[in-house]
């Protein structure tokens, strides 16, 4: 029973602290990135602090320009997507007239077709020629307008809460990239009393190992993601370089990642294509990636 306890004692702290433990833990992550970056900066001569603050600025500057082409990227798509229902029904009715699939085949069809009868609902119907449209009575509102304190209230208050991550974020690395020596001697004498030069050597491989894997997972992504967004974009793939940072990132996850990258292209070219042609080259393409990135 203690030991339940505990578990859910543990589970429940995590739960109810997430907003703190989250970024915390991302900040863990990039401290083991950037450690190496700090250390080569220091070889050249540049001080702790003038490389530490590179590093930091150097690591968000690349996340803020991933998110927002990813933004930009996915804004687009979205506008597109009830162009592609046709060929996506077209596909479908070919599958149910062979038998495959069954019942899900079906339910799928109904489902996209139910979406796109939505969407036609709710765009504006345009009278014809011929009919005389019906003149409804004008309703009358008065608005109270919005003080600019209240204007402003409503524009920042959604973006506290990422800000206030992201501040927490930024802190966090910088004291572990400043304090990394001390941080790591006060974890040594709690933990490792009785040995510490086996200890203190320990840590340091460990450091080393994870910042060269992370290091080394980042340039094999971007080897794996710069050809699939070329090739992507040569067959035609709209959004073809949201797919390839996407696919650049999700490698980062692993066995599920990579999958999961490769699902929304291979959606993308069932839709945008009447035929069946391009959805096989779009899989061909993630498959010899995957075999030659893999080995």
């Amino acid at each position: 029973m203690p030991t339940v306890a505990t578990v859910v004692t543990t589970v429940a702290a995590l739960y109810f602290g997430r907003e703190v433990f989250l970024p915390i833990a991302v900040a863990l992550l990039l401290t083991f990135a950037l450690a190496p970056l700090v250390s080569a900066l220091k070889r050249v001569g540049i001080p702790r602090l003038p490389a530490v603050i590179a590093s930091v600025l150097g690591a968000f500057a690349a996340l803020a320009m991933f998110s927002f082409v990813v933004a930009t990227q996915v804004s687009d798509l979205a506008q597109n997507i009830p162009v592609y229902q046709i060929n996506i029904l077209t596909k479908i009715r070919a599958l149910k007239e062979t038998g495959l699939g069954g019942g899900i085949i079906a339910r799928l069809s109904g489902v996209i077709e139910r979406v796109g009868q939505e969407i036609e609902r709710q765009e504006p119907q345009l009278p014809s020629a011929t009919e005389t449209p019906k003149r409804d009575p004008i309703p009358v509102e008065i608005v109270a307008h919005e003080k600019p304190l209240e204007v402003l209230q409503n524009l920042v208050a959604p973006l506290l809460s990422p800000l206030a991550s992201a501040g927490l974020v930024i802190v966090v690395v910088i004291f572990m990239l400043m304090e990394r020596e001390d941080l790591r001697d006060r974890f040594i004498r709690l933990v490792g009393y009785g040995d510490l030069h086996r200890t203190t050597q320990a840590l340091q491989d460990a450091g080393k190992r994870v910042g060269q894997y992370l290091l080394m997972q980042l340039v094999v992504n971007i080897v794996y993601a710069v050809p699939i967004t070329i090739g992507l974009w040569v067959l035609g793939i709209p959004n073809a370089l949201l797919w390839g940072m996407l696919a650049l990132a999700l490698r980062f996850v692993p066995y599920i990642g990579p999958i999961i990258g490769a699902l929304l292209p291979l959606f993308l070219a069932l839709a945008v294509a009447p035929g069946w042609a391009l959805l096989l080259w779009t899989a061909a393409l993630f498959i010899v990636m995957e075999l030659i990135t893999g080995n």
